[in-house]
């Protein structure tokens, strides 16, 4: 049997309950909402090494250089 539950991770006692299921990864399997903009919009959200890529560009373009990085290859 599956159970749903929604807590809400504003408060210290949702947070504490999210850190306590985590402990239990064959049992449970936490699913995070898309996160929505103020108009209900999914915001569309990049990865850590996709957004240094795209700042290492930027700055390429800005400063009229090239930068060699683990996030520029």
């Amino acid at each position: 049997m599956n159970v749903i539950a929604h807590i809400n991770t504003d408060s210290p006692t949702g947070r504490k309950l999210v850190k306590q299921l985590q402990y239990h990864k064959k049992v449970v399997q936490l699913e995070y909402p898309q996160p929505l903009d103020e108009n209900g919009r999914p915001i569309k959200t990049i990865s850590a090494k996709e957004s240094a890529k795209q700042a290492f560009e930027e700055l390429g373009k800005r400063y009229n250089t090239t930068f060699e990085n683990e996030y520029t290859r």
